[in-house]
């Protein structure tokens, strides 16, 4: 048991989806790759069968609380005005680290790390949402 154990990397991840997801386009998303990418966000592209895009996302590491919230703070300022996102996902998000972090031990370390992000469905209709994954 203890060396399967050691060889299991253990993560959680908080994902903020709104029921009915707001009408956007695929130019919209497409159009976040340059500004994303210039601001250190990994951008992961998926495939369907037919070799469509399927899924685009936009990724962030993070070490501490600090750089998480930073990162949050990015999605906001460049996808919320072209409605890719909500406001309401944004703040549950920003609660997520601020509020809940303080409240688990674990992660209200220096060292909690994981990753933000940004996670684009193209079809059917594009919809986006923001994930906090979370590693130990």
């Amino acid at each position: 048991m203890a060396t399967a154990v050691s060889d299991i990397k253990k993560a959680v991840e908080y994902t903020f989806k709104m029921k009915q997801p707001t009408r956007m386009s695929k130019r919209k998303i497409y159009g976040l790759r340059k500004k994303f990418t210039a601001n250190g966000f990994t951008v992961i592209t998926s495939y369907s069968n037919s070799r469509a895009i399927s899924v685009v996302t936009f990724n962030k590491n993070f070490r501490n609380r600090k750089e998480a919230v930073n990162a949050i703070l990015y999605i906001k300022d460049k996808a919320q005005p072209v409605n890719v996102i909500s406001p309401h996902q944004i703040q549950m998000a920003e609660f997520q680290i601020k509020g809940a972090w303080s409240e688990d031990e674990k992660l209200s370390t220096a060292n909690g790390s994981g990753v933000v992000k940004l996670v684009c469905e193209i079809y059917p209709p594009p919809s986006c949402w923001i994930a906090i994954q979370l590693q130990n």
